[in-house]
């Protein structure tokens, strides 16, 4: 009798199961039940020594430091136009799209939260932002979260190249955040997801001595020795086997013959490590000790009027980290030579360069 009433009470409680199985997968019924209403809350968290930068190297030209914010303001600041959202799925780490409705894919502000009805698991939440307009990155691998990453697009050739294979300078200032959502259950998860700054940028601010300007016919700024992908499940920037060239963009300054050059790039590298993990913080710790030895360039070179070339190339002996800018300032010699007064920077030059093939360091 005893074996009998367990078969009963077994047999109950699968058909319980069941029903219940039934009900949440029926189209015809309310789902609410049958789903988790993640409220999330994403929030720019921009850690930037932009204005400390400017105010550091160019002092009282403040109108150049007003032309060059100007030039950065899509970059350092703390705004998300577009934005990717991507649930994971644990333990499988499966890539897991909404129940109900479309993922977002706009932001628009500085903060905003979204709801999205998602299917009831644990979760690895992964959310990048203004990719669309940055122009030399873009997020790839979204389906395997440990492969997602935020790379460049042409990936830089690993071959030795010419300057005019160089990559485009960045436009926009890349945002990234992940966390662990775990403990799902029926009902509401509110959530808090804070955004990091991703890239970085340099800068030249060159004295062409006025009247000397007809010495020279054209300035060329590149920068070189940056990451070319970051993990966005990881946090993390790889760096490739040979370095890539970044083209500098001119910048508009107003009444003043000065020039300026801004190249937008990933974080340099560091002086010992292959890979490196970003640090979220939430107040700048930005160093500018010297390691001992240059790990990203400046690459420069002005065309003479009589045809020559002169290339000067510029070492930084400490990291370009995520959020921060670095600024040189210098002027041009009358054989187009850049110089500087900033004697922590190493500083080689070729009178005669031939347009050709570089070698990377």
């Amino acid at each position: 009798m005893k074996h009998w009433k367990n078969h009963l009470l077994t047999g109950i409680a699968c058909l319980a199961t069941a029903i219940a199985q039934t009900s949440c997968s029926s189209i015809d019924e309310d789902l609410s039940d049958c789903d988790v209403d993640m409220k999330g809350t994403y929030r720019h968290h921009l850690v930037t020594n932009e204005n400390r930068e400017i105010a550091r190297v160019l002092g009282d030209e403040t109108a150049i430091g007003d032309d060059l914010r100007e030039h950065l303001k899509d970059v350092f600041a703390d705004y998300g136009r577009d934005i990717t959202l991507d649930f994971y799925a644990l333990p499988e780490l499966t890539l897991t799209l909404p129940l109900t409705g479309t993922m977002p894919t706009e932001m628009n502000a500085t903060e905003r939260s979204f709801d999205i009805f998602m299917p009831i698991f644990d979760y690895t939440h992964l959310a990048v932002t203004n990719v669309r307009d940055n122009g030399a990155v873009a997020l790839f691998n979204t389906d395997n979260c440990h492969a997602a990453q935020l790379s460049l697009q042409p990936q830089p050739p690993y071959e030795t190249t010419k300057l005019e294979e160089a990559l485009a300078s960045q436009h926009t200032g890349l945002f990234a955040g992940r966390r662990q959502l775990t403990d799902i259950t029926y009902g509401e998860q509110r959530y808090d997801m804070p955004l990091y700054i991703v890239n970085s940028a340099a800068a030249i601010v060159l004295d062409p001595h006025y009247p000397r300007t007809t010495e020279f016919t054209d300035v060329r700024i590149y920068t070189t020795g940056f990451a070319d992908a970051f993990s966005v499940c990881d946090s993390v920037y790889s760096y490739p086997d040979n370095d890539y060239y970044v083209r500098a963009d001119k910048v508009s300054l107003h009444n003043t013959d000065w020039l300026c050059y801004c190249a937008v790039s990933m974080p340099s590298r560091e002086p010992v490590y292959p890979t490196r993990q970003r640090e979220d913080v939430d107040e700048p710790t930005f160093r500018y000790d010297d390691c001992g030895q240059a790990v990203w360039y400046y690459d420069c070179y002005v065309t003479m009027a009589s045809g020559t070339i002169t290339r000067t190339t510029i070492g930084v002996r400490h990291p370009l980290r995520a959020g921060q800018l670095k600024i040189i300032k210098g002027w041009i010699d009358d054989n187009g030579v850049i110089r500087l007064h900033d004697n922590e920077l190493t500083v080689s030059s070729d009178l005669d360069w031939t347009d050709g093939l570089i070698f990377r360091k």
